[in-house]
């Protein structure tokens, strides 16, 4: 763990997306590049700022499994079972019981896209 400024990449490989049921409802692709930009932005942050900065993303080089859930849609039986949930939990808890403010910073790779963008840049999840 770094600093109190979190990035996160949650799609370096392929997830699945369980509805609420616990029914499969598809496989959401690997983002390409997500996990270096991610690093490289946290990298970035601690020259500029002065700070370091955390990050977290799967593992791109490892092989597709059926327990990597994507952690942008997960149901409430599947929050706790959830690796990159609770890393993100546990980054929280870990400055807030300092009283230290954070940020989230959650990176969506689009590349293959429609729309003119490349990528998306969330950040909602802390208020969750």
């Amino acid at each position: 763990m770094g600093g109190p400024i979190l990035i996160s990449a949650p799609h370096t490989l392929p997830v699945d997306r369980i509805d609420d049921d616990g029914v499969w409802k598809s496989l959401h692709k690997r983002e390409r590049y997500a996990a270096e930009i991610t690093a490289k932005l946290a990298q970035e942050l601690r020259s500029y700022l002065g700070i370091n900065a955390s990050f977290i993303f799967w593992d791109p080089r490892a092989k597709y499994h059926s327990h990597n859930l994507d952690p942008n849609k997960l149901s409430q039986q599947n929050l706790e079972k959830s690796p990159f949930h609770l890393a993100i939990h546990y980054f929280c808890e870990h400055f807030r019981s300092q009283n230290v403010p954070i940020m989230h910073i959650d990176l969506h790779g689009k590349l293959d896209r429609k729309t003119d963008l490349n990528m998306d840049i969330g950040t909602q999840a802390m208020r969750k």
